[in-house]
């Protein structure tokens, strides 16, 4: 299991440059495919959001455990792998794997 560091919150919209130069907002994200992916529960809600990587992360403010989407972006030629969710309307908080941790 990764381990995740959280980065910035910020406002949706507002300028955050995840590799020096290159603005979040103006990347293409991708969702992360959940490997294995969990059996089909015949919820057509549950089972779309299932099929997505989900990183446990702890919520800078309260300290809380939460939920967050794990994402990649081509930047440069690299693909960054980050968790990105809005923590509450249009705030949202960007988290990277720790290295090193699991």
């Amino acid at each position: 299991m990764t381990t995740w560091r959280f980065v910035k919150s910020f406002t949706d919209g507002e300028r955050f440059e995840i590799v020096p130069g290159h603005n979040i907002w103006d990347c293409e994200w991708t969702h992360v495919l959940r490997k294995p992916p969990f059996p089909l529960t015949g919820d057509a809600f549950k089972d779309m959001t299932a099929k997505y990587e989900k990183a446990l992360v702890i919520d800078p403010h309260y300290g809380t455990e939460r939920e967050f989407f794990v994402y990649e972006a081509v930047v440069d030629g690299r693909t960054i792998r980050f968790a990105a969710q809005e923590f509450s309307n249009t705030i949202w908080g960007l988290y990277l794997p720790d290295e090193g941790k699991t």
